[in-house]
């Protein structure tokens, strides 16, 4: 039975929001919260960081919640994946997350999983835009082989920063499966949930202080309080 792994990348280097991914919400860092969702329906989970000293206060609070985390590479993310990939067996899954993003969940997570072993194909990611879905509401999954088969090619600075972007840079089409279940009626592609700039942030934070149980309700139903 292949394991997942969820690996989160996460740096506090952003240019755009320096630090966002311990801005608070709900008195919580942006991390904690993305991590716990992601978690919540009990998928191991390990936070991908770099070694520069701008993510040490990162890593501490990691390590005061007990949450597993890999310092590697600051520009080359690809390698800190590489690094951790290795590991598991080649037909395991890995599910690429980013502290961006705090809508997907364990629930999201799940329904990929399905997906992507129903299809039998190595790569599956969310194109909001066949799905009506806002920025922000998205998750990749592909198994170790296939992040192992593009560390064998010819790689350029943007592959080393753009963990998939080799993937599907020849077959664009993978970007572009449809799932039933992720389809709105209603467009949502004029929401930014995603945490990007301050404004997306005071626009997450607002909307997350409506939210009863934070951590465990599912990121299909927090969509549907968009519209």
């Amino acid at each position: 039975m292949p394991k997942t792994l969820i690996i989160i990348q996460s740096r506090m280097k952003s240019k755009r929001l320096p630090g966002k991914a311990l801005k608070l919400i709900n008195n919580k860092p942006i991390i904690l919260i993305c991590v716990k969702r992601l978690k919540n329906k009990g998928h191991d989970l390990i936070v991908a960081t770099s070694k520069d000293k701008s993510d040490n206060k990162l890593v501490t609070i990691l390590k005061k919640n007990r949450i597993n985390f890999f310092r590697g590479s600051n520009n080359n993310v690809l390698s800190r994946f590489l690094t951790i990939a290795k590991k598991y067996d080649p037909e395991d899954f890995i599910v690429r997350a980013t502290a961006d993003n705090i809508l997907p969940d364990g629930n999201l997570v799940n329904l990929l999983i399905k997906e992507i072993k129903k299809r039998k194909i190595n790569y599956l990611s969310i194109n909001k835009n066949i799905h009506l879905l806002p920025k922000g509401f998205s998750l990749e999954i592909f198994k170790v082989k296939e992040l192992l088969r593009i560390n064998k090619l010819c790689l350029k600075k943007k592959h080393l920063e753009h963990v998939t972007l080799k993937i599907y840079e020849k077959n664009k089409s993978m970007r572009n499966i449809f799932i039933k279940k992720l389809s709105q009626k209603k467009s949502l592609l004029s929401y930014r949930v995603t945490i990007d700039t301050n404004n997306d942030y005071l626009f997450m934070k607002n909307f997350f202080s409506k939210i009863k149980r934070p951590y465990s309700i599912s990121s299909f139903e927090l969509i549907k309080q968009l519209g």
